[in-house]
């Protein structure tokens, strides 16, 4: 579910990935959001999108663990 939430978050900013390739490192995954083709601002923003993602993937999956509750990736990134 998470792979199609970075491919939501990806098209969003029109960035096409042609290897989806993730780490599962969280730092490691984080240092892999800078944008080559853009400038420190709009690195800022998509570093401020990951945290979010990343926070809000957290809180579904804490529902799913402890509360039984099915989400999917249209919950976190529409």
């Amino acid at each position: 579910m998470t792979i199609k939430v970075w491919d939501n978050c990806n098209k969003w900013i029109g960035i096409t990935v042609r290897h989806k390739v993730r780490h599962k490192a969280i730092d490691i995954h984080f240092q892999n959001f800078y944008l080559l083709c853009y400038n420190e601002k709009v690195n800022d923003v998509w570093k401020g999108m990951w945290i979010t993602v990343v926070w809000k993937i957290w809180k579904l999956r804490n529902k799913v663990v402890f509360n039984n509750d099915v989400v999917d990736d249209l919950e976190i990134f529409p």
